[in-house]
């Protein structure tokens, strides 16, 4: 018998299928847990990576990020019970005060477009730029492309990382 030569296609959602977590969802979630992980072991009050960043108040009477999780700010029924990494991230965005919290504009639609239950990061970084764009067309603001492509960058290398 002669040897048969076979092209197999994989389609769209054979990853799924088969239980990887590959969807941006699930990558950028990653990232919400990597930046709680982050907050927890710092010994910084200022956590930057181009894309967050995350800055302890100075009217805030505590040194570090990894105090403020310490029982310093944050106090707990069980100080025995970890802190979920991802529930770190959502705790700390959403106390104003004690924390300056920002995100570049790409970032913030990818997160905005997974609360509405679908993402696709390379369409929203064509949005942006296309927006940006028709803005300096009618004579506002200058675009800042370098910042946008320094941001899906970090997004990429960060991607890059999930995956492995």
């Amino acid at each position: 018998m002669k040897d048969m030569n076979r092209i197999i296609i994989v389609g769209n959602g054979f990853d799924l299928a088969h239980g990887l977590n590959t969807k941006y969802e699930d990558f950028i979630f990653w990232c919400f847990k990597q930046y709680g992980y982050k907050l927890l072991h710092t010994s910084k009050k200022e956590v930057s990576d181009g894309l967050c960043s995350f800055k302890i108040k100075d009217n805030v009477n505590i040194s570090t990020w990894a105090s403020a999780f310490q029982g310093w700010y944050y106090k707990r029924e069980d100080p025995r019970i970890p802190w979920n990494e991802t529930d770190v991230f959502f705790t700390v965005i959403e106390d104003r005060n004690l924390c300056d919290f920002s995100t570049g504009s790409l970032f913030q639609r990818i997160w905005k477009q997974i609360s509405l239950g679908w993402v696709d990061i390379e369409n929203e970084y064509f949005s942006l730029l296309t927006e940006e764009k028709m803005s300096f067309d009618k004579g506002f603001v200058k675009p800042n492309y370098k910042e946008l492509n320094k941001h899906l960058e970090i997004l990429r290398g960060k991607l890059i990382q999930y995956l492995k």
